[in-house]
């Protein structure tokens, strides 16, 4: 999805369209299974889709190492807080 999303933003409208019907999809997928209830699942869907994604952006950017394994590591701690929150 990192690498799909950026060539999707610079493509046609069908095709940006096509691309938001998907994350729509999936986001209503995910945010029935997470372990909250109300309105605030479809949010918690969206932060953990856009916290993974950005976290395997920015890591593929970063020179191989400890830092690069770091984000993420912390994007999924933070991720899997927001599927079943205490």
């Amino acid at each position: 999805m990192p690498t799909l999303s950026a060539d999707v933003a610079r493509s046609n409208p069908q095709i940006r369209a096509a691309y938001k019907r998907k994350m729509v999809a999936l986001i209503h997928r995910m945010s029935n299974v997470l372990g909250v209830a109300g309105s605030g699942r479809e949010e918690r869907a969206w932060s953990i889709v856009a916290i993974m994604i950005g976290a395997i952006a920015i890591s593929r950017a970063m020179a191989d190492g400890e830092e690069a394994d770091q984000v993420l590591d912390v994007a999924l701690r933070t991720a899997t807080a927001l599927v079943a929150p205490k």
